[in-house]
């Protein structure tokens, strides 16, 4: 009997006969040269290559052990490899030999082998055990990978948490300049139906229309930050369409009037009533467009048209009739459609919208440009991916294809009695005269714990809620009127400066029925105010 592996025996048995002796020795000294050339390969490979027993132990080892591990061939093979094993490792590896006693199939893991100086390096297994009790096994070094990825996860986790902060940054930023915005726009909307001359109506257009442009430039800034950050996601819901193009004409109508424009929609038959999109972000191109088309015609009308596509598309336009706009007008805007290139767009504020415009619809799935109308007046457009968010369509509903040209056709809020949760003063002066021009009676919470107690002493018709406010904030105040409603939802509109990617859904998600953001136009609260009460009436 002669050994020549490590805990390897072989017998030669000794029943050959002389006639058969020579062959037999050929074939021996062949089987021994093969065995030679795999232990060469065996010692050359830069893996770890060894072979264990059925107690848990190692009986043969290759050099790439030793090179990487400190042990001495002797160290490595006097204790059981579990013993090498990093402590949290153990049990799955013990897993994964179980497995493969059972099956006798090749199987790979990971595990942490312990060095001689303490340390630990990641291996990369693949083993395989034979009916004879041994187990066969390579495993590879991915020390340097694992610390890759770990260098990788970190990095991840803390551009995840820089792009947390910024955008909690940029959403108190929009929260802290809109809600100065919301006094000022409001007391200029009040101010406009008081007793003024020609001269003082003019001065309160230029106010109107400075206001509106600085809130437009606040409102593009922080999305196109949120875009150039990667940040932008559509948060897609189902969205009743008439109501966003109604809402983004009455934005408008007042710097409309202001230049002696009217501002109408159309809505084809064949458009679905409801669409799956996101509703903020289909609001602010339209706006975007609106604002584009506002300050490029001197008089006339505008007009936004809806038209069904194939597959799911929609086309939206944006038509300056009455006041032919001229090549260079013309060809501007489609400068500031490239998306990429802002310089043309630092000429005008609009120019900076339909650059944000831009990378929205291409989030949709859309294209957008400009063009002249038949007519020689300007046409701006897009098209966007809007399924149809249910079965009915347009063509069933009762909506009329063309709408009044915007304006006030009065309220039906006569006699209701709203509670207004507002805790700057300013905007609580603004928000009651609001609805006093709309027939509509108010109670005031100056905080959302004021809110909740006084939702809970009165039936209200509908409560205005603020979501920024002391003691306890808006969306947490309607959870907890929610959870103590009986039989009777009282409707809750977010009235708010918070107008960031997200914050609609998250006002109706902690159980409001609608939402506004701040600065509050009167048509938006009245058809607010309409839609919400309808609703729990009906």
């Amino acid at each position: 009997m002669s050994k020549v592996a490590v805990g390897h025996e072989f017998t030669v048995s000794s029943s050959i006969s002389p006639s058969d002796r020579e062959p037999a020795q050929q074939v021996g000294g062949a089987v021994l040269a093969g065995r030679r050339d795999i232990d060469r390969f065996f010692d050359l490979s830069l893996d770890l290559m060894g072979i264990a027993n059925a107690e848990g132990r190692f009986i043969q080892i290759n050099p790439a052990f030793t090179d990487t591990l400190g042990y001495s061939l002797a160290e490595f093979t006097a204790r059981p490899f579990m013993d090498f094993v990093h402590p949290d490792d153990i049990e799955a590896t013990a897993e994964k030999f179980a497995a493969l006693e059972a099956t006798r199939d090749v199987v790979g893991f990971e595990n942490r082998y312990r060095c001689k100086d303490g340390s630990y390096r990641w291996l990369l297994w693949s083993a395989s055990a034979m009916r004879d009790g041994l187990t066969y096994a390579v495993a590879r070094d991915i020390t340097a990978r694992k610390r890759v990825e770990e260098e990788l996860r970190v990095s991840r986790e803390q551009a995840a948490e820089a792009s947390r902060a910024k955008w909690e940054f940029l959403s108190d930023l929009s929260h802290e300049l809109r809600t100065p915005l919301n006094g000022l726009i409001g007391m200029i909307q009040l101010l406009r139906d008081t007793p003024l001359d020609s001269a003082q109506t003019g001065y309160v257009d230029a106010q109107e229309v400075s206001a509106e442009a600085l809130l437009a430039v606040l409102s593009n800034l922080l999305h196109f930050s949120t875009l150039a950050a990667g940040a932008q996601q559509l948060e897609r819901s189902d969205v009743d369409l008439m109501p966003v193009v109604e809402e983004a004409c009455q934005m408008l109508a007042d710097q409309a009037h202001a230049k002696g424009l009217t501002i109408s929609h159309k809505v084809d038959a064949g458009v679905p009533v409801a669409v799956r999109t996101d509703r903020a972000r289909l609001l602010q191109i339209l706006v975007n467009l609106l604002g584009e088309a506002v300050g490029s015609t001197g008089s006339g009308e505008i007009v936004v048209h809806v038209s069904p596509r194939k597959h799911d598309q929609l086309y939206f336009s944006v038509s300056a009739t009455g006041a032919k706009a001229d090549s260079e007008s013309v060809a501007r805007p489609s400068a500031a459609l490239t998306g990429n290139d802002l310089s043309p767009v630092r000429e005008a504020v609009d120019g900076f919208g339909l650059a944000i415009s831009h990378q929205l619809v291409e989030l949709m799935g859309g294209r957008i440009g400009a063009e002249p109308g038949t007519g020689g007046e300007r046409l701006l457009w897009f098209s966007a991916d809007l399924p149809d968010a249910n079965t009915a369509s347009a063509a069933a509903s009762p909506r009329a294809a063309a709408s009044n040209p915007s304006g006030d056709d009065g309220s039906t809020g006569e006699g209701l009695l709203v509670l207004l949760a507002e805790d700057e003063e300013i905007n609580r002066v603004v928000a009651q005269a609001l609805l006093a021009k709309l027939g509509v009676r108010s109670a005031v919470a100056r905080n959302g714990r004021e809110a909740v107690e006084m939702a809970g002493a009165h039936d209200y018709d509908a409560i205005l809620m603020d979501c920024m406010m002391p003691e306890l904030d808006g969306l947490q105040a309607t959870r907890e009127i929610r959870a103590v409603e009986s039989t009777r939802h009282v409707p809750i509109i977010a009235m708010t400066a918070l107008a960031m990617s997200g914050d609609r859904e998250r006002c109706l998600l902690a159980g409001m029925d609608d939402y506004l953001s701040k600065p509050a136009r009167l048509a938006a609260l009245d058809a607010a105010i309409q839609r919400v009460t309808v609703r729990s009436t009906s």
